[in-house]
């Protein structure tokens, strides 16, 4: 029953508008950007021609513009590294990017977004370690911003880690960085307290969300999933009833409505909710489990086997005990009405 994790980060757009917001970033002075002397070219001018390349795609012939900018001025290496990290980015080739902004580091260590775009581009190459180590860092050297914390509680959610995912989404919380979506945190946070079973923290966390956002389908489905798990069940119905009127299409709420239905023994309306669930999301796995569960309450052993099986093929844990009872179940009806057959 509980929400799926959703605290995957969204690699934000990394390649920057313009040159001059990279020559603000990187701190170039405008005699860098001035004309040389004798020469209509500037190295700022050629690294404005490689990113302009490097958003249609061309990152190689970016790379021969960058390598002339250089040339020109050996102070743009940074930034040509950072530019050559968001290019290899786009194309997907994370090992390459990792490469060229911690190249883009090592030569400008005090510009703090490198440490960012660095983070990212190891959780795209799956170096979780190095993720942690590299926010870790930057927290060191900008202990008063909200965003490598909030970054480094999604890659402790990830790892599984709610403990220590609870204590960083709290200090984001604390900072209260502009830039981030108070919304978003809360949401985090109530799913990372739901799997400690800090069940009214999460709540907590939920109703923060909602106030941000009222027609916040999601927290709603949370909140009525800490109901659910604490055995209320006239208050988890009440949530997934609201999150189904803000989100009617979502099958996992029906679902988990349907759940709720069953152990108040409306079996059904947890038919219903169950059915509502799989025509709209045919392979949900635990609308599947629940129908199998209101097939077998009604005596319909054959129909319950066929849904344990199928959700269990689609990667629900269906125990074998389970399957065997059912088994068992169908073998004592089908002996029942043979022996039906022979008294007559």
């Amino acid at each position: 029953m509980g929400t799926q994790g959703k605290t995957r980060l969204k690699i934000r757009g990394l390649l920057i508008a313009g040159v001059f917001a990279l020559m603000a970033l990187f701190g170039v002075t405008s005699a860098v950007a001035q004309q040389s002397k004798g020469d209509n070219v500037t190295a700022q001018s050629l690294i404005q021609q490689g990113l302009d390349l490097l958003r249609q795609g061309k990152l190689e012939q970016a790379k021969v513009e960058f390598d002339k900018a250089v040339a020109k001025d050996a102070n743009v290496k940074a930034q040509v590294h950072y530019l050559l990290g968001n290019g290899y980015i786009a194309k997907r080739d994370t090992a390459k990017a990792v490469a060229e902004f911690e190249k883009a580091l090592k030569l400008s260590p005090d510009k703090l977004f490198i440490y960012i775009n660095l983070a990212q581009a190891y959780q795209m190459n799956n170096q979780l370690d190095k993720v942690v180590e590299t926010y870790t860092t930057l927290m060191d050297k900008d202990p008063k911003s909200a965003l490598p914390h909030f970054n480094l509680a999604n890659i402790f959610m990830q790892k599984g880690w709610y403990a220590e995912a609870v204590q960083e989404y709290n200090k984001a919380l604390e900072l209260d960085e502009s830039g981030l979506s108070k919304t978003n945190i809360y949401m985090q946070l109530g799913y990372a307290n739901e799997q400690l079973k800090h069940y009214e923290d999460a709540l907590d966390a939920y109703g923060k969300s909602l106030k941000k956002n009222p027609r916040n389908a999601a927290a709603l489905y949370g909140m009525g999933n800490i109901y659910y798990l604490s055995h209320q069940l006239d208050k988890a119905l009440e949530q997934f009833n609201k999150a189904l009127d803000i989100a009617p299409k979502d099958a996992r709420i029906y679902a988990n409505a349907g759940f709720c239905y069953y152990y108040k023994k409306d079996f059904s309306s947890a038919r219903q909710a169950f059915e509502v669930a799989l025509n709209i999301t045919p392979d949900l796995h635990e609308a599947m489990f629940g129908m199998s569960m209101v097939c077998k309450q009604d005596g319909d052993y054959k129909k319950a086997l066929d849904y344990a099986l199928k959700a269990r093929s689609s990667g629900y844990k269906v125990s074998d005990k389970y399957i065997e009872r059912l088994k068992e179940q169908i073998g004592k009806k089908k002996d029942k009405k043979e022996k039906a057959l022979k008294s007559k």
